[in-house]
């Protein structure tokens, strides 16, 4: 069941109040919803005639807010020319076809479309598609939905939805977005079992110290909540900052990994951000026969990588983020 306008830009804008930066704009979004509702019949058409069955797969990234899943998306499609949902198509939400038509279209006429799939530059970055999920998942109060909410979903016409996609892009769909994806990895899997899911972590400290500086760059202030949102939320808001963040990564991970408990080994993949950034060539190769690909150009990758450098310094203390890593650690254990 799809949310209407006003309840669906609900759950989008609940933060917007808070944001100093990436504010959204409700009269600019009122308008594309308008579009996208006007593109449904073509949208309709292009997918009647893309839905022959096919062995694409659709792989998941999963993990915490701030683990590198960008840089993962961006050189897992690169490596293994991957389809993805790029920005350009972003914006056609509901007439995702229209979108990436559109997009095919053009790079088309420029010669281009062999590189299509593998581009990650500008308008062909992957994106979220943040909009696009919450019209079909449609979260209420969080993102650790209910079996109420889940069962809800049209899984019927998502699954037609994808397949579309992927008979379009004629390739597997690479998809980033942990908000959405974090806590319902085993219905995932359940209601499409061509799904594949890659678990990417990375040092603790390292989560929690970037969650922080986060909330400061986006609302001005680490008291307000930054992104994923488990259910338990309500029960931390009043707790220090430090406190919230290190519930939020360390109850992820753990909903995380008792989730791929359920899955049978070939389903998923872990991959660990050091040793990512600090042998990309090794890691690719590991990750080769899960994707039932050899990577290419990967001479390209050995250089140019670089950690993220810290962009502001926190007002909180190694040793104070450590302890309470440590301390509500326990609770998860």
């Amino acid at each position: 069941m799809h949310p209407d306008k006003v309840e669906f830009f609900k759950f989008i804008y609940s933060d917007n109040d808070w944001r100093v930066v990436n504010k959204r704009s409700l009269s600019n979004d009122y308008i594309q919803w308008e579009r996208n509702l006007e593109l449904q019949a073509e949208e309709k058409s292009l997918e009647d005639n893309l839905l022959d069955p096919n062995n694409h797969q659709l792989y998941f990234i999963v993990g915490a807010p701030r683990t590198g899943s960008t840089f993962l998306s961006q050189l897992l499609i690169k490596a293994f020319n991957l389809g993805s949902q790029y920005n350009k198509v972003a914006k056609y939400y509901i007439v995702p076809l229209h979108g990436y038509n559109q997009v095919k279209k053009e790079e088309e006429k420029k010669a281009q479309f062999n590189s299509f799939l593998g581009n990650t530059d500008g308008d062909l970055n992957p994106h979220e598609f943040g909009y696009f999920w919450q019209y079909w998942l449609n979260f209420k109060l969080h993102h650790e939905p209910s079996v109420e909410t889940l069962n809800q979903v049209d899984v019927f016409s998502l699954r037609k939805k994808l397949l579309a996609i992927t008979n379009l892009l004629e390739n597997d769909l690479l998809i980033k977005n942990q908000v959405y994806f974090n806590f319902i990895i085993v219905w995932v899997k359940q209601n499409f079992k061509n799904a594949k899911f890659i678990y990417i972590n990375r040092n603790e400290f390292d989560v929690v110290e970037s969650i922080l500086n986060a909330r400061m760059e986006q609302y001005g202030s680490y008291n307000y909540w930054w992104s994923l949102r488990p259910k338990h939320v309500s029960q931390w808001k009043n707790s220090p900052p430090i406190e919230q963040v290190c519930h939020q990564v360390l109850y992820t991970n753990n909903k995380i990994k008792e989730q791929l408990g359920f899955l049978n080994d070939e389903d998923y993949i872990e991959v660990n951000y050091d040793s990512l950034v600090e042998d990309v060539e090794n890691e690719l190769n590991r990750m080769a026969s899960f994707f039932s690909r050899e990577p290419i150009n990967i001479d390209q990758f050995k250089t140019g990588i670089h950690r993220r450098i810290k962009s502001r310094h926190l007002p909180f203390s190694k040793s104070e983020i450590l302890d309470n890593i440590s301390k509500i650690k326990q609770q998860y254990d």
